[in-house]
Formats: structure tokens, C-alpha cells, sequence
């Protein structure tokens, strides 16, 4: 009976021993990133070597097309300059939409002060004016019949019909820049958003248009002002639409 437990504990050394030195040799397999047709037990998966390359293959996929191509230092500076360029003209767009709405703002109050001070027609209180040649009108330009004229009481302070329309054209002029200003930022934010897709990187000689469009398209107030006290207002230069083709 002795003898049979001796072997038995022989044995089970025996396997132990043996099993000690399969877990090294797995181990080790493993720390070298060799199969050895078992499951991997000593190393988490994140360590395990099949699973890092796998990984790194995964971010390599995820590396978008922007992302390598911004790895070109040329293509990265370039890049980064048109980016730069852009920010600061969102900048300019901000400071011309607020200069525009002051504009807008200060037309408006002076067109209602000048129809405050108009002449008016009686019963209905509708304003009228007296143009150049005399003739009594109303603000659509037109004229008022000589038994309307005649019950009109023009103050002498009562704005003529010329200054009416300038008037009311300075304010029309300020909107119209308004509008151009703020169809200038649509259109940086629409660069903005093509400079920041992923997929489908700008190339070098788009990059360089853009830089080239963003400044011809800037609305003509922020270039020049009118060198004349009195010259017209200009028109705006803007025009909204789609990214240009660049």
C-alpha cells in the first residue's frame, strides 16, 4: 500500500514538474509572439503580440487622408498658412458684419428722422415732399394732384424729395453690404469646412486658390472706403454662392 502511494505522489511531482515547465516554455512562446496552438494565458491582450500588430494595423486605418497627408511637412506648412489665412478673415468678417449692422442701424434713424420732418398730406397724415422742379410728391414719386398740393403745410425745415432718396439709397446701400458681409462669412465657413474634411484633402494648388479667393472676395468695404465726402456708396463686390472650384 505504501508502495502504491509512493508512486502516486511520484507521479503527480512527476506532472507538476512537467506542467512548471510547459507554462515557462508557453511563457516565453508567448513573450516572443510564437504559436504554439493553445490559447495565450500569461500575457493580457493588450501585450500579446498578434493583438498589438492587429492594433496597429486598426489605427493605421484610422489615420484619415488628411492626417497623411498633413505627415508632408511642405503640405503641413502650406496647410496650416491657408488655415491661418482663413481665421483671420472669419476675424475681418465679424468686424465687417458689425460695422455693417451699425451702418444699417444709423440709415435707418436717419430716414426716420428725415420722415419725421417731411411735409404731410391732410387727412391721412401720409408724408410727402417737394422735389427739385417744384413739384409736390409722394415717396413713391408720385405727384400729388394741385388740390392736394395746395392743402399741404410745408415747414421750413421739410426735407426735399432728393434728400428723401438719398437718404432711403444710403440705407438700402447698408443693407446690401450687411447681406454681402454675411454671405462672405457662409462662404469662409464653407473653406473652413472643406479644409477640416478628412477624406478628401485639399490639394497644394487648391490650397494656394483658396488663399488667392478669399482675398479677391472680401467685400469691397473693407478694402477701400469712398474718397469723396459725398461719393456714391459702392455696390457690393460679393457674390454668394458655392465653394469656388479650386
Amino acid at each position: 500500500m505504501k508502495a502504491e502511494d509512493d508512486d502516486s505522489q511520484e507521479h503527480e511531482r512527476h506532472e507538476r514538474a512537467k506542467r512548471r515547465q510547459q507554462d515557462h516554455d508557453d511563457f516565453h512562446n508567448e513573450m516572443a509572439g510564437r504559436e504554439v496552438g493553445r490559447i495565450n494565458r500569461f500575457l493580457p491582450e493588450s501585450r500579446q503580440p498578434h493583438i498589438q500588430k492587429e492594433r496597429r494595423e486598426r489605427d493605421a486605418e484610422r489615420l484619415t487622408k488628411l492626417a497623411l497627408a498633413l505627415q508632408n511637412a511642405d503640405y503641413a506648412a502650406l496647410y496650416d498658412e491657408t488655415v491661418s489665412m482663413v481665421d483671420d478673415y472669419v476675424a475681418k468678417a465679424e468686424t465687417g458684419i458689425e460695422d455693417a449692422l451699425a451702418a444699417v442701424s444709423a440709415t435707418a434713424q436717419a430716414l426716420e428722422d428725415l420722415t419725421v420732418n417731411a411735409a404731410r398730406l391732410h387727412p391721412s397724415g401720409e408724408p410727402v415732399f417737394m422735389d427739385e422742379n417744384g413739384n409736390a410728391v409722394r415717396a413713391d414719386g408720385t405727384l400729388l394732384d394741385p388740390e392736394e398740393a395746395a392743402s399741404v403745410v410745408w415747414p421750413d425745415n421739410a426735407p426735399t424729395y432728393e434728400e428723401y432718396l438719398a437718404a432711403k439709397k444710403a440705407h438700402e446701400v447698408a443693407q446690401e453690404h450687411l447681406i454681402t458681409w454675411r454671405e462672405y462669412q457662409i462662404y469662409l465657413a464653407e473653406i473652413q469646412n472643406r479644409l477640416n474634411d478628412p477624406d478628401n484633402p485639399l490639394s497644394p494648388e487648391e490650397l494656394r486658390q483658396i488663399q488667392k479667393d478669399i482675398e479677391e472676395k472680401v467685400p469691397e468695404p473693407l478694402q477701400s472706403e469712398p474718397e469723396q465726402e459725398n461719393a456714391e456708396p459702392a455696390q457690393p463686390g460679393f457674390a454668394s454662392g458655392a465653394l469656388p472650384s479650386v
